[in-house]
C-alpha cells in the first residue's frame, strides 16, 4: 500500500483488482462523493498502483523505485493537475506554473509534501478557483512526448468541477484527449461537486461514488484515548462525516460543548424579557464563528424535533443532554422546531449575501422567539 493511514473503501479496491483480472484497466475514472472521506487519496493509490514493479494483491507496494519517485511528488509520468490562483494573464505557450507567485509556489510544495504522508490532508492553493485552460494545454503536449519512464502515464485531476468554472474552457479541451487519449494512460478525476461536471466528461469517465465514512471507522482510525464516542459523533455531524476536519478539531470538543451549552441556557431563556438575551448578545456570535454556532444550533434543534416527534432516545446526535432536551420541550410544548431549522438555514443563506450582519441577528432571534412560543411572525429582511 502507499498509504498505512488510509481508510479503505472495499468497493473501490475490489475495482482496482477486477481491472487487473480483466486487463481492462479503463482510460478514465471519475472519483466523486462528499468532502474529506477519501477520494483523493484512493486515487493515488490506484496511481502508485499502475506503475508499481511489486505489486502484492494487485496493490503497490510503496518501496519499489516507481512508488519512492511517487512519494516524493517527483513521478514524470504521474501529473497533478489542480486549479491555480487567476492572478497573472498567460499567453498560450505560457506554463501554467507562471501563474504562480512565489508564495504560491512554497504553498504548493508543502502541500504536496503533506498529502504525501497523509491522505486526508487538504490538495489546494488559497483563493484557488480555476483550472487553467493551460494547465491542460501543457497536459496535452506532455502526454506525447517519449516518456523516460515506462509504465503508465497518469493524470490525477483534483477539484476536477473547477474544470469548468467560471466557464467550460479548460474541459472542453479536456474532452477529445479524455476520449482517446495515447496508449497506456489513465485520467483519474476527483470531485466533491459531481453536478457541476459537464455532462460530456461524466460520460467518458467510468463513474465510480465513495460511500461516507461510517462511524465505525473513523473511530477505529483515531485514538480511542483522544475523545470519547458521544463526542466523536457530535464532530462526525458537526463536519459531515469529513475525517480530515473531524482529525483537526479533536482537541476543540470542549468548545463546542461550552458553545452548545451557551445555546441551551438561550433557548431555556428566549421568553425572557430581556433584550440582550433575544439578540443572541449572551453568546458573542459574529462573522467568525456565526456558522459554528448554527451548525451546532441546527443539531440541537433537529434533536429536540426527534424527541418531540417519537419521544426516542436512539437517534438522537447529543444524547448526553436529554434531561436539558426535556426540560426544553416542557418549557415549550407548541414550539414548532422545523420552523426555527428553516429560519436558521434562510439565514445563512442570506449571511453568505453579505446582508448587514447586526440585522441578520435580530431578525432571526425574533423568529426563533415566535416559532419557540408558536406565535405569528414578521420578517425585518
Amino acid at each position: 500500500m502507499f498509504y498505512n493511514n488510509l481508510i479503505h473503501n472495499n468497493s473501490f479496491f475490489s475495482l482496482i483488482e477486477n481491472y487487473y483480472k480483466k486487463d481492462k484497466i479503463p482510460h478514465s475514472i471519475l472519483l466523486y462523493g462528499k468532502k474529506g472521506i477519501g477520494k483523493q487519496g484512493h486515487a493515488i493509490e490506484l496511481a502508485s498502483s499502475l506503475n508499481c514493479t511489486n505489486r502484492s494483491n494487485y496493490l503497490s507496494c510503496g518501496r519499489c523505485h516507481s512508488c519512492i519517485q511517487l512519494k516524493s511528488m517527483q513521478h514524470p509520468n504521474i501529473h497533478f493537475i489542480i486549479p491555480f490562483p487567476r492572478k497573472k494573464i498567460l499567453s498560450k505557450k505560457d506554463q501554467p506554473e507562471k501563474a504562480l507567485s512565489t508564495k504560491d509556489i512554497d504553498e504548493l510544495i508543502k502541500i504536496k509534501k503533506a498529502k504525501i504522508t497523509d491522505p486526508y490532508s487538504d490538495f489546494n492553493l488559497q483563493n484557488a478557483n480555476t483550472i487553467l485552460i493551460n494547465s491542460i494545454r501543457f497536459l496535452k503536449k506532455e502526454l506525447y512526448n517519449t516518456s523516460i519512464e515506462k509504465g503508465w502515464k497518469i493524470i490525477l485531476i483534483f477539484e476536477a468541477e473547477k474544470l469548468c468554472i467560471p466557464g467550460p474552457e479548460s474541459a472542453n479541451s479536456l474532452l477529445k484527449i479524455l476520449e482517446e487519449p495515447p496508449a497506456k494512460t489513465i485520467f483519474i478525476l476527483v470531485t466533491n461537486e459531481y453536478n457541476k461536471i459537464l455532462k460530456t466528461i461524466k460520460s467518458r469517465c467510468q463513474n465510480f461514488y465513495f460511500n461516507k465514512l461510517s462511524f465505525q471507522k473513523i473511530r477505529t482510525h483515531l485514538d480511542a484515548k483522544m475523545i470519547n464516542d458521544n463526542d466523536l459523533k457530535l464532530l462526525n455531524k458537526i463536519f459531515d462525516g469529513d475525517f480530515n476536519l473531524i482529525k483537526k478539531n479533536l482537541k476543540k470538543i470542549n468548545d463546542f460543548n461550552k458553545k452548545i451549552n451557551k445555546l441551551f441556557d438561550y433557548i431555556l431563556n428566549c421568553n425572557s424579557t430581556s433584550q440582550n438575551h433575544i439578540y443572541f448578545d449572551k453568546l458573542n456570535i459574529d462573522k467568525l464563528n456565526w456558522f459554528d454556532y448554527m451548525k451546532l444550533f441546527i443539531i440541537v434543534l433537529r434533536d429536540l424535533q426527534i424527541l418531540k416527534s417519537c419521544s426516542t432516545k436512539k437517534n438522537l446526535h447529543i444524547k448526553k443532554n436529554i434531561e436539558t432536551y426535556e426540560q426544553i420541550l416542557k418549557r415549550y410544548p407548541n414550539a414548532v422546531w422545523s420552523n426555527c431549522i428553516s429560519s436558521i438555514e434562510k439565514t445563512n443563506m442570506i449571511i453568505k449575501q453579505n446582508v448587514y450582519f447586526p440585522l441578520a441577528l435580530k431578525t432571526l432571534s425574533i423568529e426563533i422567539k415566535n416559532n419557540l412560543l408558536n406565535q405569528s411572525q414578521k420578517s425585518f429582511i
